[in-house]
Parts: C-alpha cells; structure tokens; sequence
C-alpha cells in the first residue's frame, strides 16, 4: 500500500523548489559516497547545460547512473535512500523538460538499484505523477526490476493512455521487459507480456505496426517471427526498416540472412543503411555479415549506406581478425568516403582498448544487456 505525502507543519510550510533548484539538487545526489559522487558530478554538469542533450549524450547518461547502480560499492551503500529522496523531490517539481531529463536519469539508476524493489519501482509507475509518466516509464524500460505488478501498470498504459506517445513508450517498454524476465527465468511474467504483444502486432497498421515491430525486437518475441517476416516483405519501406531492425537482436542465421538480404537487394536506401546498422549487434554468423558489410561500403551507390556499412564492420572487427581484413580490403577498394572512414576506423583500433570500450563492446555483441 502506498504511503500518503509527508505533510509539513504549518509553520515549516515552504514553497517547492523552482526547476532551476531542483537541477541542482540532482547534483549533489549520492555525495556521501565517492564512486556515486564522481558519476553524478557529470550528471550535475550535463543537466545543467543549457543546451539540449542529443540522444546519444543521454543515453551515455542513463548508462552511467545504470552501471553506477548496479557497481558493488552502490549496494553496500545506502545510495538508493538518497536516489529515492531526490526523485520524490524531482516529481513535486512544476513540470518542465529540464526536470523530465531528471526525472529520466534518477529513476534509470533508482530502478537498477539491487537494494530498490519492484514493488517500489511498481508504485512510482501506479502513482498520480501525470506530468512525468514519460519519464518514469522510461526510467523503468531502463531498470532491471520486474514483476507482474511492474508488467500491468506499464500494459495500462501500452493499452489505454490518451497519449500516443506515452502507449508507444509503454509498449516498447514491455518488450524490454518480456526478455529481461525472460533472462531471470521468471517465465509468468515473460509469457503474460508475450500474449499481449502477440495480437497487437498481428492486427497494427501504419506507423503503429513499426512502433509493434520494435516492441517484438525488444522482447526477442519468438512467437512474433511470423509477423516479423511478413513485414520484412511489406511494400511500405518504413514497415519493412523496422521488421529489418527487428531481426538483429535473434541470434539466428535466418536473421542475418533476412539483414543481409536487405543490404544487398531492398530498392529502399533507408532500409539497406538500417539493415547494415542491425547487422551489427550480435556475434554469430560472423562471417556472412562481414560478407554482405564489406559488399555494402564497397557497391552500394548511396553514401549512407556505404558509411553504415563502415561503422558495423568496423565494430565487428574489434571482435575479429577477419573483419578487421574486410575493412583493410574497404580502405583500399571502397569510394572514398568509406575509405576514409575505413581508415580513420583502423588507426582508433590501434590504440589500446579502454575499459568503457571493452564494456560497449561486450553489449554490442549481445554478452550483456543493452538499452534498445
């Protein structure tokens, strides 16, 4: 059962604080102890920007409160109490995109945290915070807690909010859920999920037929693959990117045939580059994706899908021998925007490798969990 508010005492009332406050709250998050203090002090200084975050500065956010919550020193720690503190401080804030980005990265480290429960994180999804539902789902997407309780309150929300896009947040964030439950063998929660994504994405059309198409990729739905190949075939190009994309997190050669296919034979510019994109996720059937990428940034005439066709390839090679030779083979033979790209790829890759880049690397080919 859910706690009511504190209320202060008539002679202590006091005002809530401004956003510009509450930004600055979130910078002294977690200082009582130093590996919390040292990731949040970059927190502080991204919210504060004044410019806005681009996606991938904020998701480099979200991961490092995530990875942060989930250290071993974090759940010796008492960081959660504070974690929590500062978002019951950041929900009774006027809303304001400043405190959505927030709320956002508070909840994704409250909601990784070992020593935060499910049910906590359930409660936050159940409560009356309106303005910030966004965020809180976002931050759940991001958390490593589930439940059947967590799965219903985002289903209410996939199912019968009056936003659009608040539903294809939900959505989405029950495909995470399904493969993270599934990961943790809770098999009841994974099924339940399953059989609400199912006849979604069989009876969706239209742009909501895309946004069904990411959820089944983020579940890794088996029983969505005879939808997923039906899509990979749509006429609309936009229905077939997503059913593309939706391939790269099955660890199956049928997967990387249908990716390959598509960067070699979709008369879609924009699928062909998404294609060489997915391809790059997982680590089997090295060898045909290194094929069709090396093939794609050498033949391809649209400079977008060559330069992704470089990217992938060069991710792949921090794997492997092989397509490190594939890029050496593209440096020399592809147009020279690839080659370029393909060259400037080979010289990073000489340096010895961080501990962040082995991390991403890791995620990259599927060893780990990754934000989708």
């Amino acid at each position: 059962m859910r706690r009511p508010p504190a209320k202060p005492a008539a002679s202590a009332a006091k005002a809530p604080p401004s956003p510009t406050e509450g930004i600055r709250e979130v910078g002294n998050l977690l200082t009582d102890h130093p590996l919390c203090s040292a990731i949040l002090d970059e927190v502080r200084q991204e919210l504060a920007a004044p410019r806005k975050l681009t996606d991938a500065e904020q998701t480099k956010l979200y991961n490092k409160v995530r990875m942060g919550g989930a250290e071993a020193e974090w759940r010796e720690s008492d960081c959660h109490v504070n974690l929590s503190r500062e978002l019951a401080l950041a929900l009774r804030m006027p809303s304001s995109p400043e405190r959505s980005k927030a709320v956002q990265v508070v909840a994704s480290g409250l909601f990784v945290a070992d020593r935060f429960t499910p049910e906590a994180v359930a409660e936050y999804l159940e409560g009356s915070h309106h303005d910030y539902i966004e965020p809180l789902l976002v931050g759940a997407q991001l958390g490593a807690h589930t439940n059947m309780r967590v799965a219903k309150a985002m289903a209410s929300f996939a199912k019968s909010h009056a936003d659009l896009g608040i539903r294809n947040i939900a959505w989405l964030a029950l495909g995470m859920h399904e493969d993270l439950a599934r990961k943790k063998n809770d098999q009841p929660e994974a099924q339940y999920i399953e059989t609400l994504i199912i006849p979604e994405l069989t009876r969706s059309r239209g742009s909501h037929r895309a946004v069904m198409l990411s959820a089944a990729a983020n579940a890794v739905c088996v029983g969505c693959l005879p939808e997923i190949r039906r899509s990979s075939a749509d006429p609309d190009p936009a229905i077939r990117q997503s059913a593309i994309g939706a391939w790269r997190w099955f660890a199956r050669e049928e997967a990387v045939d249908r990716m390959c296919g598509a960067v070699t034979n979709d008369k879609s510019p924009m699928v062909r580059e998404y294609a060489a994109w997915a391809l790059r996720w997982q680590g089997n059937a090295v060898d045909k994706r290194i094929t069709c990428l090396e093939d794609g940034a050498i033949l391809d005439d649209e400079r977008a899908v060559r330069m992704r066709s470089t990217e992938s390839l060069a991710q792949l090679a921090e794997a492997s021998e092989e397509a490190r030779e594939s890029l050496m083979q593209v440096r020399d033979e592809a147009p020279e925007d690839a080659s370029r790209a393909a060259m400037e790829h080979l010289r990073v890759s000489d340096k010895p490798a961080t501990k962040e880049r082995e991390h991403e690397l890791a995620k990259m080919l599927g060893q780990e969990g990754v934000v989708r």
